[in-house]
């Protein structure tokens, strides 16, 4: 599938370069009016690309494509938690006014835990056929206060270190370390099934939110 789209992207790049080469070697054609089929070609091609290096009248452009990508899901992600999470208090809110006759309710946003897990974002990302069990699991980080979304990716950042199928990952730095270490025994216990088999990574930089699990 992956190269039924790639391949007329590419045919479709060559076609426009083809066309702004013409349009530099025409007198009759200002150069001007050609740098834009030059742009659109990169832009086909840029999801592609592992790197990106520019030199030119208009200055040095150098970034790792991927690492770009990286930030951008991580970015989408986290801010997807904030909103799962606020949506999540007012949910509860409004069960707590149900729960108003009752003297011995307790609103769960109040307690000192939930509030200081409020404070750690906590991601969770999943491979093809796992959106049930990721979604458990969001949910279940959400109800203890963190902020948390469950997003679907390939992985492809990943390359050769991806885990193997039906396997876990939680990747966090030092910061965050202390917090995992707690919440990873909770998990285990809260989804014996799911964290059957897990490793931990330890990163200087978390591409989005304060920790990761990942579902392969």
């Amino acid at each position: 599938m992956e190269h039924a789209i790639l391949i007329p992207l590419v045919a479709g790049a060559v076609m426009i370069l083809a066309i702004a080469a013409v349009m530099f070697r025409s007198q009759a054609i200002p150069n001007s009016l050609a740098w834009p089929l030059i742009v659109g070609a990169l832009l086909l091609a840029l999801p592609y690309l592992q790197s990106f290096n520019y030199d030119g009248p208009w200055g040095k452009i150098s970034t790792q494509i991927r690492d770009v990508k990286v930030e951008v899901k991580g970015e989408i992600a986290t801010n997807t938690a904030n909103t799962d999470s606020n949506l999540h208090d007012i949910k509860l809110k409004v069960s707590e006014i149900h729960r108003k006759l009752f003297p011995t309710s307790t609103d769960a946003t109040s307690l000192p835990a939930y509030r200081e897990n409020r404070k750690t974002t906590i991601l969770v990302y999943y491979t093809k056929g796992l959106n049930e069990k990721a979604e458990q699991i969001r949910d279940y980080l959400l109800d203890a206060g963190y902020k948390s979304s469950a997003t679907y990716t390939d992985f492809e950042e990943l390359g050769s270190t991806v885990g193997k199928p039906g396997s876990t990952r939680f990747v966090f730095t030092a910061a965050s370390a202390s917090t995992m270490s707690d919440l990873r025994a909770k998990l285990k216990t809260a989804f014996p099934a799911i964290f059957k088999t897990t490793e931990d990574r330890l990163t200087d930089k978390v591409g989005g939110g304060d920790a990761q699990v990942l579902l392969f």
